[in-house]
């Protein structure tokens, strides 16, 4: 069965032959199984989160490729605490496993904890070369 017919039957409630699938890893683990599935090529993870490179996802036979504007699930921008545009606060959090060791982001904080911040809540804008925030600092 082919992806899109996979991911089409799923969707309108029928049964493929096996569940859809679209499998994200931390930057860590993504180098480990491109080095284990010996692919070259492309190596940069896409630091908005979703972020493995489409060879990966090819390789791996997943039914679904995932892009994304801005953080789909996680930040990995680096390894200290840090706001990102939208104002939401990451916190990279350490992990270990027998395999390695690597880092995860969780969020942390966000603008709209209180019920009356959205009044004065206010997203970042789209300009020509990136976002860019308009909340004042």
């Amino acid at each position: 069965m082919k992806h899109r017919e996979r991911v089409l039957m799923a969707l309108h409630h029928e049964t493929p032959d096996r569940c859809p699938m679209q499998i994200s890893f931390t930057p860590e683990f993504a180098e480990r199984l491109r080095a284990d599935l010996k692919l070259k090529g492309q190596k940069l993870h896409n630091p908005h989160g979703g972020g493995n490179p489409y060879d990966l996802e090819q390789a791996l036979g997943e039914d679904m490729l995932l892009t994304s504007v801005g953080w789909a699930n996680s930040y990995y921008l680096g390894l200290e605490p840090y706001v990102d545009e939208w104002g939401i606060g990451w916190k990279p959090q350490a992990y270990e496993t027998p395999f390695g060791r690597g880092h995860y982001t969780e969020i942390a904080s966000h603008p709209l904890a209180e019920d009356n911040a959205i009044l004065s809540y206010r997203p970042p804008t789209r300009t020509a070369r990136s976002f860019t925030s308009r909340r004042s600092a």
